[in-house]
């Protein structure tokens, strides 16, 4: 399957906190792409070739604490970088559920996805 998430961690912060508690998980695609999901929704991603593109038109301190982690922009950098329109090239489930709560949760959907995926090619 082309540009499917085919694993993902925990984003670890930067600075004094200890974890994001699974708030802020990145997917890593077939195509070495990374998406970054804050709390569910893809915020920014880093194509093969470092270029970065958002996502999300939106900020929040807790997000762009996320931000910062991944990649190291500030709100400025992130506001900056233009709003990609090729959202088609996420993974077909890139809207995650906010109810996950770790990384293996995010796994398990991938996992299911992958194996219905399998089912409905009768294979």
């Amino acid at each position: 399957m082309k540009n499917a998430l085919k694993r993902c961690y925990e984003l670890s912060p930067i600075g004094g906190q200890k974890s994001f508690y699974g708030k802020a998980i990145v997917g890593i695609t077939t195509e070495g792409i990374e998406i970054l999901y804050s709390y569910g929704t893809p915020i920014i991603r880093r194509l093969p070739d470092k270029t970065l593109e958002r996502l999300w038109d939106g900020w929040t301190r807790t997000t762009g604490r996320h931000i910062k982690a991944f990649c190291g922009l500030n709100k400025a950098e992130f506001m900056a970088l233009p709003l990609s329109s090729d959202i088609d090239q996420c993974p077909p489930w890139w809207n995650v559920s906010p109810k996950i709560s770790s990384p293996s949760e995010i796994q398990k959907q991938i996992d299911d996805y992958f194996s219905q995926s399998l089912k409905d090619r009768g294979r």
